[in-house]
């Protein structure tokens, strides 16, 4: 309908897995590096899994389209068959004689077909797709089909890929056979908000015939905030969006079109969107800290945690008791870690002298951030509450012109993209008591991403950047560094958001002491300019290292229930396997921290167990008004 609108060939965002409009993100480049090495070593059995809607099928095929002459290949798509049927469908996808009555018939004939191609110097690969159908008997078919080999190589090649539940069934205790013969595994995550943007520009390239359709900014926002990074959301949403501007004659796709889109999407049942910070998300944050508070209690089998929507539950500021110094105050985990007894730790601890030069080299420059103004109209842009407005620490604000921005812009705008990172890096490390000149050995480094994770690597600080909400960030209850971009000009510049209180938020562009530099904003104001990327660090104090249980081992196991016993919950099991209990209770610390209860122990999921362990040296943005949890 839109397609001669737009100039375009066909609908870009068509939920068919086109290879010519693959994307490769970071995570579908590791995942086909991941394929192209195990089918160059001859690996037995590699495993990729990926939530749905991430891309899993388009990478199978497009992998598949890059196997030279020398590979056969089985494809088998969506296998819900017991053993005997999927043997018959991978005899017939490689053009074996799939008639046998037998299990036993058929394995001989694949078996024959497998050694006259080792001979002949031909590799044999089977790619099973939604292996998460398979079960559990006939995954342990394919593992005994493994066994078909020669004394120095594998007949056949195996690659499972499916959605989270293909890792429920490998960890179960029925297939450890099976889990410790697949020697590769990745987990093929949602794409970040960069990667949505560039995602979405990569398929309307494709299908253009001409000029390109404009999405404009506060439509990305829109898009990626509903879809969470995951492609086939992008798609639905995407695809209505290109609609809702056709139908208004617009040739562009404007913030307010995209919300309209994405509002028609969830009405319609394809997916839910995500809403920005609310008072009814507020609303239902009492609750879930009511509950996170009693992280302490004793959880048992039977009474769930509360599974609350990913930006339904906003931290409520919590008042900081520090536990008295001595033995007594230190937990098992802060012991094992080899901490002596918490110090407070400010969550804004200042930044070293000479930070004003690093952010336009001259006093003017500093004077511009520490004075910027509040502009008239911008208390009735932000709700009409003076509490809503933008107020830089110490300064009292003078007369401009009308302007509906918030005075934030002027901040970022009073320093250059490069120099605010400096800045805002030194705030964060400072904040884990670290040293504030850390990161100037990594000012050389072009990427931004690559600065802050280098630079937090020298200070013994893990980083992951979060493409998320305020909700999550809360939640997470950590120092974070924010990326904001201006409206002329694309290049993004970085404050650290160093204390949340209410609903207002406390930003630091590392000027001075004694609050100089500091900025509090509303939900509202933030929102001008942020671009809902942020850069967490976090320690990893146990050193589990991996992604549990996809990785890492029995010893990375014994340390994650090491961390839910030190949180209060009942670890039933203390033997190093990670069971369907052991599950449980990660599922349910997720849900009560605003994640995903997919299981996973991942990077966010061990900064929700460490915040929950006491006795750890750990910055927060909420005050806690807890002793001990």
């Amino acid at each position: 309908m839109y397609k001669r609108f737009f100039d375009l060939r066909e609908r870009p965002f068509k939920l068919v897995p086109n290879p010519a409009y693959l994307f490769l993100s970071k995570g579908h480049e590791e995942a086909l590096a991941h394929l192209s090495y195990a089918l160059t070593e001859g690996d037995g059995f590699v495993a990729i899994i990926g939530e749905v809607g991430t891309g899993k099928t388009l990478l199978c095929r497009t992998f598949l389209d890059s196997l030279g002459d020398d590979v056969e290949a089985a494809y088998v798509f969506n296998p819900r068959l017991d053993g005997r049927e999927l043997l018959r469908a991978i005899n017939g996808e490689l053009g074996v004689d799939a008639t046998g009555a037998t299990t036993q018939e058929l394995i001989d004939g694949l078996n024959r077909f497998l050694i006259d191609q080792h001979q002949a110097g031909r590799r044999v690969l089977v790619l099973i797709d939604e292996a998460q159908n398979l079960s559990a008997e006939v995954l342990e078919q394919l593992r005994l089909l493994s066994n078909l080999e020669t004394r120095d190589a594998k007949l056949v090649q195996i690659i499972l890929v499916g959605q989270p539940e293909l890792a429920e069934l490998l960890d179960s205790h029925a297939l450890r056979q099976l889990a410790q013969r697949i020697t590769l595994s990745c987990y093929l995550a949602p794409l970040s908000r960069d990667e949505s943007d560039r995602y979405i520009a990569h398929r309307l390239a494709v299908a253009s015939q001409g000029r390109s359709v404009p999405f404009m900014r506060s439509a990305l926002r829109a898009l990626h905030r509903f879809s969470g990074g995951v492609p086939r959301r992008i798609n639905i949403a995407c695809d209505r969006a290109l609609l809702a501007a056709y139908v208004a004659g617009s040739r562009r796709v404007t913030g307010r079109i995209a919300r309209q889109a994405v509002a028609e999407v969830a009405e319609g049942g394809h997916a839910r969107p995500r809403p920005a910070w609310t008072i009814a998300a507020r609303a239902g944050a009492v609750a879930a800290v009511a509950v996170a508070a009693a992280v302490g209690v004793a959880r048992y089998p039977g009474v769930p945690w509360p599974r609350a929507p990913h930006t339904a539950t906003v931290g409520e500021p919590r008042a900081e008791t520090v536990p008295p110094a001595g033995p007594a105050a230190v937990g098992p985990v802060a012991a094992e870690a080899g901490l002596s007894p918490p110090a407070s730790v400010p969550a804004g601890a200042e930044a070293a002298p000479g930070a004003a030069e690093s952010l336009g080299g001259s006093p003017a420059g500093a004077a511009a951030v520490a004075g910027a103004e509040a502009a008239p109209g911008a208390a009735e842009s932000l709700g009409g509450s003076p509490a809503g407005v933008a107020a830089v620490a110490g300064v009292e604000a003078a007369p401009s012109a009308a302007d509906p921005r918030p005075p934030l812009g002027t901040i970022l705008g009073a320093t250059t993209p490069r120099a605010s990172r400096v800045a805002a890096l030194r705030v964060l490390l400072a904040a884990w008591g670290e040293s504030a000149t850390a990161p100037t050995g990594f000012n050389s480094k072009a990427d931004d991403g690559d600065y802050f994770r280098d630079a937090a690597a020298a200070a013994h600080l893990e980083l992951r950047r979060v493409d998320a909400d305020l909700a999550l960030l809360t939640h997470l209850d950590l120092p974070v560094v924010l990326e904001f971009r201006l409206e002329d000009n694309p290049r993004p510049r970085y404050l650290t958001m160093v204390r949340v209180d209410g609903e207002l938020l406390t930003l630091t562009t590392g000027l001075g002491g004694d609050g100089a530099g500091e900025v509090v904003v509303s939900p509202e104001a933030l929102n001008w300019y942020w671009t809902g990327s942020a850069y967490l660090a976090w320690r990893d104090f146990l050193g589990i290292g991996t992604t549990v249980p996809l990785g890492g081992g029995a010893e990375a196991v014994r340390k994650v229930k090491q961390l839910l016993a030190a949180a209060g919950l009942p670890v039933a099991n203390p033997i190093a396997e990670y069971d369907d209990f052991t599950r449980t209770l990660v599922e349910q610390i997720q849900a009560s921290h605003g994640l995903e209860p997919d299981g996973v122990v991942g990077a966010l999921t061990k900064v929700c167990l460490y915040n929950a362990s006491p006795g750890l040296r750990i910055p927060h943005l909420c005050a806690r008004a807890e002793a001990t949890r």
